[in-house]
């Protein structure tokens, strides 16, 4: 997909958010819960794409899903590019059962 789009980040609770030169960059003690990939995957209906350094690609219908992993493969992060402005999709996924693993970011 190709485009305009929205970011929304899905990430551990007590995520240190820092905006730098190159982009948000993130710092947690601890790493997002499987359970919370799992209902990503599930909720969205979302097709796998390919990994490459890491980061696992899937899209689905306007949206695509990357997954981070960080050295350990533990997952780090989860962006969200909606390629249209459907913010309050992934809250409503959020809000349905991930609320107690992670925590939601919608830069402005």
């Amino acid at each position: 997909m190709r485009g305009k789009y929205r970011t929304v980040f899905i990430l551990p609770l007590k995520t240190e958010k820092i905006l730098t030169d190159y982009g948000w960059e993130f710092s947690s003690p601890e790493a997002l819960s499987v359970v919370v990939k799992e209902k990503v995957l599930n909720d969205f209906g979302l097709d796998f794409q390919g990994e490459h350094a890491g980061i696992e690609k899937y899209i689905g219908e306007k949206l695509e899903v990357l997954f981070f992993y960080g050295s350990t493969r533990e997952l780090e992060t989860i962006m969200f590019k909606l390629y249209e402005d459907d913010v309050a999709s992934v809250q409503a996924v959020w809000e349905g059962g991930l609320m107690n693993f992670s925590e939601i970011f919608i830069p402005v």
